[in-house]
């Protein structure tokens, strides 16, 4: 599917085939209010995954409507993994009867709701 994405958009995505094959790396075709781009994405250093690259045609750089879709996307999904697993840890704490710890979990849980500058989003491009 990357070599015929490659080939359709002209760029050199089937390059990551071999990081994809090792589930380090994902691309998708979009199709944003009429605009086609190349969207990867990769692992980053907390477990997650960051936005890698966005291209149209021709290594193409996308517009800015299409560039904030893209990173807004990218954000919440990242924000929605984070808080799953906030989640999960207060839940393992309580399960082992582990009261200051949940409690103490519990509140970084809700700063993670509410404080919307506490999880950094990383929006390097290629």
């Amino acid at each position: 599917m990357l070599q015929q994405e490659g080939n359709v958009m002209h760029h050199c995505i089937a390059s990551y085939i071999q990081t994809a094959m090792r589930g380090e790396f994902f691309g998708w075709h979009l199709n944003y209010q009429g605009e086609h781009a190349t969207l990867g994405i990769c692992r980053n250093f907390q477990g997650g995954w960051r936005v890698s690259e966005i291209r149209t045609a021709c290594n193409g750089k996308p517009g800015p409507e299409l560039e904030k879709y893209v990173h807004n996307w990218a954000y919440h999904s990242e924000q929605k993994r984070i808080r799953s697993a906030a989640w999960q840890q207060v839940t393992r704490a309580l399960r082992q009867r582990e009261l200051r710890l949940a409690v103490s979990l519990l509140k970084g849980v809700l700063r993670l709701y509410f404080d919307k500058k506490a999880i950094p989003v990383n929006r390097e491009m290629h």
